[in-house]
C-alpha cells in the first residue's frame, strides 16, 4: 500500500432534504489527484442526530472514474461559529474503498467546515490514502 496525502479546499452549497438530513456538493482543484488539473467533486449525505451531532457518508469524485468513499468514525459536531451567520463543522472519517485508482483505497480523512444562513459551504479535507499498488504490479 503506497500513503498519498492531500489537501482541498471544496466550495458549494448544502441543501436541507427533510427534518435532520443534509446533503451537500462542492468542488475542489484537484490538484495530483486529478488529471489535467481538473475539479474534485465532493457529495455527502449528513445525518443529525440531534442540533449538534451527526453521521455523514459520501464520495469524493476525482474524474475518469476514480473515486473514494467514505463514512464518518464517530460523531460529527457542528455548532455556532465565532463569526456571525456561520456554523462550523469537524468531522472524522474512514474511507471505505473507492474505484478506477481509488480501488482497494483505505485511510483517514478529517473535514473542517463552514455553512452559512443560506447553504453555502466551505470545507477544507486533509486526507491520507492508502493505495492498492499490487494492482499495478499484475
Amino acid at each position: 500500500m503506497q500513503p498519498v496525502a492531500f489537501s482541498l479546499e471544496f466550495r458549494g452549497y448544502s441543501t436541507a432534504l427533510s427534518p435532520g438530513v443534509v446533503t451537500a456538493r462542492a468542488s475542489a482543484p484537484g490538484g495530483q489527484l486529478t488529471r489535467n488539473g481538473g475539479e474534485a467533486l465532493l457529495e455527502r449525505r449528513l445525518t443529525f442526530l440531534n442540533e449538534t451531532s451527526f453521521e455523514e457518508g459520501g464520495t469524493i469524485s476525482f474524474g475518469d472514474g476514480n473515486a473514494l468513499r467514505f463514512r464518518s468514525v464517530g460523531l460529527g459536531t457542528i455548532g455556532p461559529s465565532p463569526q456571525a451567520g456561520l456554523r462550523q463543522g469537524t468531522a472524522a472519517c474512514v474511507i471505505d474503498g473507492g474505484s478506477g485508482l481509488f480501488a482497494g483505497a483505505a485511510g483517514r480523512i478529517v473535514s473542517n467546515f463552514l455553512i452559512s444562513a443560506d447553504g453555502e459551504l466551505t470545507d477544507h479535507q486533509l486526507g491520507l490514502v492508502f493505495l492498492d499498488t499490487t494492482k499495478e504490479e499484475a
